[in-house]
C-alpha cells in the first residue's frame, strides 16, 4: 500500500516552465507551475498552473481519475464518506436557499454522489432526480430508496425535453474535461423561470498560506482536472446563456448561481431546520446500527451540539453508543479502550472493522458534552485525550482523504484536553502542548500537526483558553512550568535567555502575530513569578508595538485589538510608568491577565 500524501508533498513555486494550455478558456502560454505535488492515488507527479488570463488553476496531466481508486482495497467505497466525509448540510444549503415561489418545487442533481441532497430535497421541499456514474450512487438509491440514473446525462433520451426548476452540481464540474459545455448541458434542463447552482473548489484559495489541509483537498490532485476562478466560472455560466450569474466566494468554495431571471433566497434559519429534520427523521427509519443510519446520527449530534442544544444533543449521543456499542463493540464507546487497542490497525480496512470512521470526531463531540452539559470534567479528559491521539493516527496510516474534519480539529482537541488537565490537576498535558508550540523555529504559521497547521488566530485561542484555566488554577509552580516550556522557543526566535528575569541583551522585535502571541504568554507568565519584572515588561512591550505594525486581515482584526488590549491592560498592571503613552488600543475590552 502506498504512503498517503500530505500537505509536505506539495512543493510551492518549483522552477521548471513548460507550454501549457488552460481548459477553462483555452489560453496558451509557456507557464512556470504554481505548485507541484503528486497524485493521491498512485503518487505520480502533478504540476497545477494559474491561466494568466482568467486565473483558472489546472493541473498537468490533466487525466481525471476515479475517487474510488483512492480508497484501500477491502473497504466498501461509501463506507467513510456516509459516516463522516459526505457533507450533508454543506451539499444542501447552495439549494436549499433557493426561494423559487413553488410549494414543490423539482430538482436536478447531477453528480449526486450517494443521494442525500435528493432524499433531503423530497422528504422537505419536492420531487427531485439524482444523476450518478459512481458505484456509490447504486449503493445510495437502493439504501435510501431515491430515484438516481446511473449513466451521464446526455445519455438520458427520455428526459432530454424535461426541465426542472432547479439544476445543482456540486463539487463536479472540476471533474470534467470541458466546463463550458457542461455548464451549456446543465442549463438545458432548467426551466425558464429555473435556476442553475453550481458549487466548486475555489482557484483563488490555493495559496501557500492558507490552511494546507484545505488547500490539498481542494486540489484532491489526480482527480480534479482544475480549479475556477470566480470571474471564469461567472463568463461560463454567462456564455451558457443565462441571463444572471452570481458567484459567491465562501473561503476555499464556489457557490454559483445562474438563471434567466432574477433569482430570489431562502432564510438561513429555515433551510437548517429543514437539514435538522431531515437527520432526525433519517435517524429514526434507518437500520439502527448500519453505517448511514451511524452517520446521520453522529452529524445530527454534532449540529445539535454546535447550535448550543445540549440536551438533545445528549439523548441522541446515548443512542448512537448503544448502536456503536453493539456492533463494533465497547472499544468505540470507551475512549480509554480505543486508545489501549491503537496499534491493533494499520490501514483503512482494518480500522473500519473496529471503528467508525467519525470516531475521534465523536470522542470529541462526548468531550464538550461531558463538560459543558454534564460538567464532568475528568469523562472530557479522557475523551479530549483520544480524540486527538486517535486523529493523529488515522492521519499518519489513513491520510487525510478519511479524515479531513478530524484533522482540522486536532489543535482544538488538544487544546482542551490541555485546558481540562489544568482542572483536574493534570499540569503535563498543558506542558506539552507548549512544547509542541514552541519546538519549531520557522516564522508562522509554523506547525503542521496531522495536516491542519495552528494558524495565528487559533494560537491566540490556545493561550486565552490556557491563560483561563491558569487563573483558576492559581498555582506558582504550573505557571513556571508553562514558561520554561516555552522557553526554547522564544531564545532562538526573540533572544530571551532566561525564565527567571534576567534579561541578557536586546530583545528583538515579533514579526508576526504568531511570535506577539508567545510573547505576551511569557511576558504574562512570567509578570506573575519572577522576582524582577523587567523581561516580563520587555516581552509584553515588544509583543504590543510589534502587533501595531503587522497587518491583519478584516477576520484577524478583532482578535488583534483585543489581544492589544489585554497585552496593554497587564502591562499596565506590572508597571504603570513602563506603560505611560501607550493610548488605548480597544477601551473597555477585557481585563489583564492574572494567573494566581
Amino acid at each position: 500500500m502506498m504512503p498517503p500524501i500530505s500537505p509536505t508533498d506539495i512543493e510551492w513555486s518549483p522552477e521548471a516552465e513548460q507550454p501549457a494550455t488552460c481548459p477553462a478558456c483555452g489560453h496558451q502560454a509557456v507557464l512556470r507551475p504554481l505548485l507541484a505535488t503528486l497524485h493521491m492515488a498512485d503518487r505520480t507527479p502533478i504540476r497545477f498552473f494559474n491561466c494568466p488570463s482568467c486565473g483558472t488553476l489546472f493541473a498537468d496531466p490533466p487525466d481525471i481519475a476515479d475517487f474510488g481508486d483512492l480508497l484501500h482495497a477491502g473497504v466498501d467505497i461509501y463506507r467513510s464518506y456516509v459516516e463522516v466525509v459526505g457533507g450533508i448540510w454543506e451539499m444542501y444549503w447552495p439549494v436549499g436557499t433557493i426561494e423559487t415561489g413553488k410549494s414543490s418545487p423539482s430538482l436536478l442533481d447531477v453528480g449526486c454522489g450517494f443521494g442525500f441532497t435528493v432524499d433531503l430535497w423530497r422528504s422537505q421541499r419536492g420531487e427531485a432526480l439524482g444523476v450518478e456514474v459512481s458505484s456509490y450512487g447504486r449503493k445510495g438509491s437502493e439504501i435510501l430508496q431515491v430515484p438516481i440514473r446511473f449513466d451521464y446525462l446526455q445519455n438520458m433520451p427520455d428526459i432530454a425535453h424535461a426541465s426542472f426548476d432547479i439544476v445543482y452540481a456540486s463539487e463536479v464540474i472540476e471533474h470534467v474535461p470541458d466546463p463550458t459545455a457542461f455548464a451549456a448541458l446543465l442549463g438545458c434542463y432548467v426551466a425558464p423561470d429555473g435556476v442553475l447552482a453550481l458549487t466548486t473548489p475555489n482557484a483563488a484559495y490555493i495559496r501557500e498560506g492558507n490552511d494546507p489541509a484545505t488547500v490539498l483537498a481542494s486540489l484532491s490532485p489526480g482527480f480534479h482536472g482544475f480549479l475556477l476562478h470566480a470571474e471564469a466560472l461567472k463568463k461560463i455560466l454567462l456564455q451558457a446563456g443565462f441571463a444572471y450569474a452570481v458567484v459567491e466566494e465562501h473561503g476555499s468554495r464556489l457557490v454559483a448561481y445562474a438563471s434567466r431571471k432574477p433569482m430570489a433566497k431562502r432564510e438561513n434559519a429555515l433551510v437548517r431546520s429543514e437539514y435538522l429534520r431531515y437527520l432526525e427523521q433519517r435517524a429514526d427509519t434507518l437500520p439502527p446500527g448500519t453505517p448511514t443510519a451511524n452517520g446521520v446520527l453522529y452529524r445530527l449530534i454534532r449540529d445539535l451540539a454546535n447550535a448550543g442544544r445540549w440536551p438533545e444533543a445528549l439523548k441522541w449521543s446515548q443512542r448512537l453508543d448503544r448502536d456503536l456499542e453493539a456492533t463494533f463493540g465497547p472499544a468505540a464507546i470507551q475512549p480509554k479502550l480505543c486508545l489501549a487497542q491503537l496499534n491493533e490497525w494499520h490501514d483503512a480496512k482494518s480500522f473500519s472493522d473496529r471503528h467508525p470512521f467519525f470516531l475521534p470526531n465523536y470522542f470529541y463531540l462526548k468531550g464538550n458534552i461531558h463538560r459543558i452539559a454534564l460538567g464532568q470534567v475528568d469523562a472530557s479528559t479522557v475523551h479530549y485525550e483520544a480524540a486527538y491521539k486517535l486523529a493523529l493516527a488515522m492521519l499518519d496510516r489513513l491520510g487525510f482523504a478519511y479524515c479531513i474534519e478530524a484533522g482540522s480539529l486536532v489543535w482544538v482537541m488538544r487544546l482542551l484536553h490541555a485546558c481540562c488537565g489544568l482542572q483536574t490537576g493534570d499540569v503535563q498535558s498543558s506542558v506539552d502542548l507548549i512544547s509542541t508550540i514552541g519546538k519549531s523555529q520557522d516564522a508562522a504559521p509554523l506547525l503542521d500537526l496531522g495536516f491542519k497547521k495552528l494558524v495565528a488566530a487559533e494560537v491566540y485561542t490556545v493561550f486565552e483558553e490556557i491563560g483561563a484555566a491558569l487563573a483558576v488554577r492559581k498555582d506558582p509552580a504550573t505557571v513556571r512550568a508553562l514558561a520554561g516550556a516555552l522557553h526554547p522557543y522564544l531564545a532562538v526566535r526573540l533572544g530571551v535567555v532566561s525564565t527567571q528575569g534576567e534579561m541578557k541583551g536586546g530583545l528583538k522585535a515579533p514579526t508576526n502575530f504568531f511570535d506577539c502571541n508567545l510573547a505576551a504568554f511569557q511576558g504574562r507568565l512570567l509578570a506573575d513569578t519572577a522576582s524582577d519584572p523587567g523581561e516580563s515588561i520587555q516581552l509584553l512591550t515588544a509583543a504590543l508595538e510589534s502587533s501595531r505594525r503587522i497587518a491583519s486581515d478584516p477576520e484577524m482584526d478583532r482578535i488583534v485589538q483585543v489581544f492589544r488590549q489585554k497585552t496593554e491592560a497587564t502591562l499596565r498592571r506590572i508597571n504603570p510608568v513602563a506603560a505611560n503613552g501607550l493610548g488605548s488600543a480597544v477601551p473597555g475590552m477585557g481585563s489583564p491577565w492574572r494567573f494566581y
